[in-house]
């Protein structure tokens, strides 16, 4: 058995300290929102834990025969794979009524923690302190835990979603430890996190979304570190993220071609599109957005507390407690910091060429398409919306990026 040395455990001490908090702010999560005796139901065709075989054979399908006559869907049904898989390999543990909270506490604990470790990964050179990193890092994961973002987005929870906030930090984490040294074990790695991101697919423009932020770094690499040895890596990172997903992106894209526009000129989609894209533009104001509000807090739902007859606004208690007037503070001084910091990271990519610090570029952009009625944005937004595929894929641009955004904060 071999030796800690004092150095060792003197750099190992404040991670399994701080770890170790954050550990015990996730179990609270967690006990807080367990509802024992209840089924934990969902939207979109997403039950799948219901028949787990059933469903397994189904994502292997693009045909979608329990949907009316059937359809080829717009949706990336294929990309139910891995949360089957994952559900499948619960089941052996969890109990069927238990297997949705299961994943959906899976992913926000893997989002925890990957923030935590992402934020130590990029502070840890500049600080030059361990405790002071791991303090950090420990205040990331609390952030990004506790968000409103993230409440909305683990509050209407939909597989996609809570996935995105899961995987995220990870994969950033895997990318630019493989941008600075790759290895064989880190491109395996990496094929293997967006196998399992991949269910994000299933709402494809959240990919999209994610094929941009992994666009900005790669492309970001290639401008600051330009020579044939990075031109390869990076392709051979953008071929793994294509394989991953290629069981899925053949069937949407197909859709996509043919398809297109009996989604695009559907009777649902038609009275459905005018009503979210007013929705988000006011959410799309500065004092909204800020605070990375969304739609949810306008939205109602029937049968909320109990009482199949009261319909009531989904978000309710949220509403009512960031009356109080310090939550807000919070919310406004959380996104101070958040532009300060964005900028000075772009700083910090103009000044050291490092593509980790493309993460403030990220971060600014993709706000400004939320905060698509803040002064100067407005213009923004209406050109985007002039693409017809665009507009109706981010419609409600929150969903596909609010639980990126309250990382990225």
């Amino acid at each position: 058995m071999s030796e800690i040395s004092p150095k060792s455990f003197q750099t190992n001490l404040p991670r399994i300290i701080f770890l170790s908090l954050l550990s015990l702010l996730i179990l609270a999560l967690i006990i807080s929102n367990l509802k024992l005796n209840t089924w934990f139901l969902g939207w979109d065709s997403l039950a799948s834990s219901l028949n787990l075989w059933l469903n397994l054979g189904r994502s292997l399908n693009s045909w979608q025969e329990f949907q009316g006559l059937g359809l080829l869907g717009g949706h990336g049904y294929q990309a139910q794979l891995p949360h089957t898989l994952i559900q499948l390999v619960l089941s052996l543990f969890v109990p069927q009524q238990y297997l949705r909270y299961a994943f959906t506490f899976l992913m926000m604990s893997l989002g925890g923690f990957g923030s935590f470790f992402l934020t130590s990964y990029l502070v840890k050179k500049q600080l030059k302190n361990i405790w002071l990193t791991n303090l950090l890092s420990l205040l990331t994961a609390t952030i990004y835990l506790l968000h409103l973002a993230t409440v909305q987005t683990f509050y209407v929870q939909l597989e996609p979603f809570v996935t995105m906030f899961g995987l995220l930090p990870w994969t950033l984490v895997s990318t630019f430890t493989l941008l600075k040294k790759p290895t064989a074990k880190k491109y395996f790695w990496l094929f293997i996190l967006n196998f399992f991101l991949s269910l994000i697919g299933f709402i494809p423009p959240v990919f999209i979304a994610y094929v941009f932020f992994i666009g900005i770094i790669l492309l970001t690499e290639l401008i600051t570190k330009f020579n044939k040895k990075t031109f390869y890596k990076i392709l051979l990172i953008a071929g793994l993220i294509l394989l991953a997903n290629f069981y899925w992106l053949t069937n949407v894209a197909s859709f996509t071609l043919t398809q297109k526009n009996d989604y695009l000129d559907s009777e649902l989609n038609q009275l459905t599109t005018p009503e979210y894209n007013l929705r988000s533009d006011y959410y799309g104001q500065i004092k909204e957005a800020a605070l990375l509000k969304s739609f949810y807090f306008n939205s109602y739902d029937q049968n909320r507390d109990g009482k199949s007859d009261e319909v009531s606004l989904i978000m309710k208690p949220w509403i009512d407690h960031l009356q109080n007037g310090y939550p807000e503070i919070i919310g406004y001084i959380l996104f101070a910091l958040f532009v300060f910091g964005s900028l000075s990271q772009i700083f910090l990519l103009i000044k050291t060429k490092n593509s980790q610090w493309s993460l403030g570029l990220i971060g600014l952009i993709i706000f400004a398409i939320l905060a698509r009625r803040a002064p100067g944005l407005t213009y923004f937004a209406n050109l985007l919306d002039s693409i017809p595929v665009f507009n109706q894929a981010f419609r409600v641009p929150f969903s596909k990026i609010g639980m990126s955004l309250s990382l990225f904060f």
